[in-house]
Parts: C-alpha cells; structure tokens; sequence
C-alpha cells in the first residue's frame, strides 16, 4: 500500500470535454483561439486536425496534406484516419507542445460526441462551446454546476449564453487522475481513461482505454 502518503483523486466525464474526431471545425478553431491562438492560426490548426483525420487527400482551405508536411521537412504526412490517442495530436502540422499542453485537459478522443456536454465541461472545453464568453463568466458557471446536488431537483444553471443547462444524464467514459504524496514530498501520478457497462476480461464492469502512470518528483 502507501503506508502514510496523501491521496487526491480526480475523475472527469469525458463527455464533457471536445473530441478531437467528432468536433467541428468550428468548435476546434474555438478550442485554439480560447486558449490565446491568433484566429488565422487558430484556423489553419483546425483545418490541419480535420485533414489528418479525414479519409482523403484533399485539403481544407488553411489545411496540411502530405506535400506540406514534407515541405516542412517531416519524415510522416497525415495519417487520414481518426485520432488513436490525444498525444497523437502533437504531430498534426502546427501544433506545439505548450500549445498541446493548453489544450490537453479539454479534449478527448472517446466521447464520440460532435459537442461536449455542457454540464460535465471543463474550462477548456467551455471556453472554447461559449467563445463570447469572458473566463470570469466560464468561472461562475462552473461554480454554479459544481454546487448543484444531482438528482435533487434543482433549478437549471444558465450557460454564459443564456440557455438552461441540466446536470443529469453523463457519459459512460471517465478520466481517472490519482496523486499520491509521500510523507517526504515525493510524489507519482496514475492517469486512467475507463468506460463503463459491459464485464471486461478480468471480470469488471468497465473496461481501460487507457492507463499511464509516472514519477512526478
């Protein structure tokens, strides 16, 4: 066991994040220019992410096939299939690791939902489904959904856009984050991405899509 360390554990519906399959180009150019991306940037990075995960070699208007990812001198060209991890993001043409670092808590890839729930979003997320909205507005409505009690009948929260938002009804996919401190500060962090229903091999009732653990510090 851990003996005496100091356990934080966080879980997150991925319904409420962006999945980076299923999202429009809408969406995903909000997602960029709400974490501070110049919109023409934000566009080509959008367009790129659509080309990488389309099935042709037409490009969209700002976009990245093949040819420019070989003039950019990359040794790969986009893969034209769905995203099989979020990381695999990092390659698309235009993506940076700060700025992937940025996104990162916001997005999913197993959701399969063209846009996120609004009860269940995240500040990335949030920002990126209501970009007319000032970050001390996204703040108050993520106040307001985490002090309402499920299932209690309470009133709708309204979104920064005046539209009612219900806190019933999440997903079946969760992000689990665990911390464990040691009593001399040390600490390791276990990622896991889980889907429940269904009985997995090991006789569970939910299956890992993902698992990722590191040292910290």
């Amino acid at each position: 066991g851990y003996g005496d360390a100091e356990i934080e554990l966080e879980i997150t519906d991925d319904s409420g994040k962006i999945d980076i399959n299923a999202a429009s180009g809408d969406l995903l150019t909000n997602l960029f220019m709400g974490r501070g991306v110049p919109m023409d940037q934000a566009q080509a990075l959008s367009d790129a992410i659509q080309d990488w995960r389309d099935p042709d070699d037409l490009k969209h208007p700002n976009g990245a096939e093949a040819a420019d990812y070989k003039a950019a001198g990359l040794s790969y060209t986009p893969k034209n299939a769905p995203f099989d991890t979020v990381s695999e993001l990092q390659q698309v043409l235009g993506m940076t690791y700060d700025l992937y670092q940025k996104i990162e808590p916001g997005i999913t890839i197993y959701s399969g939902r063209n846009s996120p729930s609004a009860s269940y979003g995240n500040e990335v997320a949030l920002q990126a489904m209501y970009p007319d909205a000032s970050p001390a507005q996204i703040q108050q409505f993520l106040q307001q959904l985490q002090s309402q009690v499920p299932g209690s009948g309470a009133q709708p929260v309204l979104a920064p856009d005046g539209s009612p938002v219900m806190t019933a009804g999440g997903g079946l996919t969760y992000s689990v984050k665990s911390r464990a401190t040691l009593p001399n500060g040390a600490s390791t962090v276990l990622e896991a991405t889980i889907r429940m229903g269904g009985i997995s091999a090991a006789g569970r009732p939910f299956v890992i899509l993902r698992w990722r653990d590191g040292e910290t510090s």
